[in-house]
């Protein structure tokens, strides 16, 4: 019984000297949270004036904020280059937009074909009116420009849109026995050479026909 008795007490002084102990621990903490929050309500109190940043918008102390807005506006004013994929399609674009402004500047400066065929008809009338009337005629008009795709196959010009149909479907492409409008020759089949073939044997047998005929005729009776 003395013994248990001792060990209860034994515990419960080291009981108490661990409750020191943390008592002793927190102080620091409990000391650091009080400097905190006697902080934040001065800060609460002050409510300091924020001002705008002009380049990117954001609010800061009157204080602080010409060193932000010296370091803000630098930053501003250097354009980041692309890199990477970006860049090269950021080329890519641009060299599109630059092909694609060309030829906007060059289909304004041609004449639609329907155009060209109007001045040239105003040019017909007038000139038949200036040589009945007994005077020079006017200088010459230009050509109208042939705006149609010619075949590559059979030489025939198309416009843009049934060049493209006309083209892939073409029968010269294919070889038929079709004669070209243009050379009027016969394309793709069979060769001349294979007509030719049966010539020579055709005379032959001509040939040895007659000479057989003469034959009788000449023999003695």
């Amino acid at each position: 019984e003395d013994s248990v008795a001792d060990g209860s007490r034994e515990n419960e002084l080291v009981g108490s000297d661990r409750a020191d102990w943390k008592k002793e621990a927190d102080k620091p903490r409990r000391a650091s949270r009080r400097a905190d929050a006697a902080l934040l309500e001065e800060e609460a109190g002050e409510s300091p004036i924020l001002l705008q940043c002009e380049s990117c918008g954001r609010n800061f102390a009157s204080d602080r904020l010409e060193r932000h807005m010296s370091i803000c506006t630098k930053r501003a004013s250097k354009k980041r280059k692309p890199f990477g994929p970006s860049a090269e399609r950021i080329k890519l674009q641009e060299v599109a937009q630059a092909e694609e402004l060309v030829r906007q500047n060059e289909k304004a400066k041609k004449k639609p074909t329907w155009q060209q065929q109007h001045e040239a008809f105003q040019f017909a009338l007038k000139t038949a009116s200036a040589i009945s009337a007994g005077e020079s005629p006017p200088a010459d008009l230009p050509a109208v420009e042939d705006t149609r795709t010619p075949c590559p196959h059979c030489g025939r010009k198309f416009a843009s849109d049934v060049a493209e149909r006309h083209i892939p479907k073409c029968p010269m492409a294919k070889g038929g026995n079709k004669t070209s409008p243009v050379t009027g020759n016969r394309r793709a089949g069979k060769s001349p050479a294979s007509h030719d073939a049966t010539a020579p044997v055709h005379s032959m047998k001509q040939g040895s026909h007659h000479s057989a005929v003469n034959s009788k005729l000449t023999a003695p009776r």
